[in-house]
């Protein structure tokens, strides 16, 4: 049996790199027992974001906050995160452009199910991503810049000339490569 300063340190480990979020499964592994949550709750140790996630009070707010509470309630059974943030989501995460989505755009799996209602600000895209097309910034699973800008400009919501310049930063700053773009149709599209 684990001490009190114990479950707390390995909470505190696994939260850290979520931004202090954590779910009621990464807290029972940590040695809490799920009947008691309600009062780390009610003591203001823990606030409840959403069913199954929770975050340390104490814990520094961040930015990215918001964009890994919908990655953590996008996990499976296993726990296991499926989302990917993407579409205009990753964009402004890369900060390829000046779109202000509304929602946080998600790639899951195609066999991805919940069986509570999606939340309004999440904005589900179903796709089976191959591992080579996400890649981690701080912490947060994202499409890669490529990916990102081919998936807005088969889309048809946003204008070409904010993907263009978009398009033109990235490659700029190296986040896509000449061979990427000669590679895709959809960038190649943007070129002309």
């Amino acid at each position: 049996m684990t001490s009190t300063a114990e479950k707390r340190e390995l909470l505190f480990r696994t939260a850290s790199t979520q931004f202090g979020l954590f779910t009621a499964k990464q807290a029972i592994q940590a040695g809490y027992d799920r009947k008691h949550f309600h009062k780390f709750v009610e003591a203001g140790e823990w606030s409840h974001e959403y069913l199954g996630l929770f975050k340390l009070i104490n814990f520094p707010s961040a930015p990215e906050e918001e964009y890994m509470k919908w990655l953590l309630w996008s996990r499976n059974r296993a726990d296991k995160v499926q989302g990917c943030l993407s579409y205009e989501t990753a964009l402004n995460i890369y900060k390829l452009g000046d779109l202000m989505p509304n929602r946080i755009h998600m790639t899951v799996p195609r066999d991805f199910r919940r069986n509570s209602e999606i939340p309004i600000i999440v904005q589900l895209h179903q796709e089976n991503l191959k591992a080579s097309l996400i890649q981690h910034e701080n912490g947060l699973a994202l499409t890669t810049p490529a990916k990102t800008i081919e998936d807005l400009v088969r889309e048809g919501r946003t204008e070409k000339t904010t993907l263009r310049d978009s398009l033109s930063k990235a490659v700029e700053l190296g986040m896509i490569t000449r061979k990427q773009l000669s590679d895709s149709e959809a960038l190649q599209s943007l070129s002309k």
